[in-house]
């Protein structure tokens, strides 16, 4: 059988120092050691471990994985020009879901539950350790960015305006209103 080897470092895997990451939409087989330094690793980090694994012979799918590391790259500048903080590129956190509504006594969690959740896109800066967030449809790299790419791309390049508001139907001041104020004609089709 052919021998596993890791991605970023080479080392030769067997079966308790295996672990997996998924970068370039491709399942990348690394040590353990490689899968931790992923894990704690800062924008700049991670983006060097990257470029080490798209030199590596042991790669998997490669094109696919090289080519998604090219535009990684661009994505990565874009991010360190306009995302900064006390005079540096600020560190990307990713897409963190934020709960809305509260919990009371009467009611619970139900708060909760009714409003919802918002999505936003996560930046901090290493010398402060102040955070910023962003609307992720605004923010490249993210995959509403991307869905809202496909959508502006679906009305061919214009942006779509938000439909006018309706205006009132004016009234004839002889008509006289119904019970509550209701006239006649509004009354649904179902009601007498």
């Amino acid at each position: 059988m052919d021998q596993q080897h890791c991605v970023t470092c080479g080392k030769k895997l067997s079966f308790f120092n295996t672990g997996c990451v998924r970068y370039g939409w491709t399942n990348q087989l690394v040590c353990t050691d490689c899968e931790n330094k992923f894990r704690k690793a800062d924008d700049g980090e991670r983006m060097e471990l990257l470029v080490r694994m798209g030199e590596s012979p042991y790669l998997n799918e490669p094109e696919k994985f090289r080519a998604w590391l090219e535009r990684e790259r661009g994505v990565q500048e874009y991010r360190d020009k306009t995302y900064t903080c006390c005079g540096q590129p600020m560190s990307y956190q990713g897409e963190w879901e934020f709960q809305l509504g509260s919990t009371d006594f009467l009611t619970g969690s139900l708060g909760n539950l009714v409003s919802g959740s918002l999505e936003l896109s996560v930046f901090v800066c290493e010398r402060c350790g102040q955070y910023k967030f962003y609307d992720p449809t605004r923010v490249p790299g993210t995959r509403a960015y991307q869905l809202a790419a496909g959508a502006r791309e679906n009305s061919d390049g214009e942006e779509s305006a938000p439909p006018e508001p309706q205006q009132p139907e004016e009234r004839d001041e002889k008509e006289p209103d119904g019970f509550f104020g209701r006239r006649k004609k509004d009354k649904p089709d179902w009601e007498l």
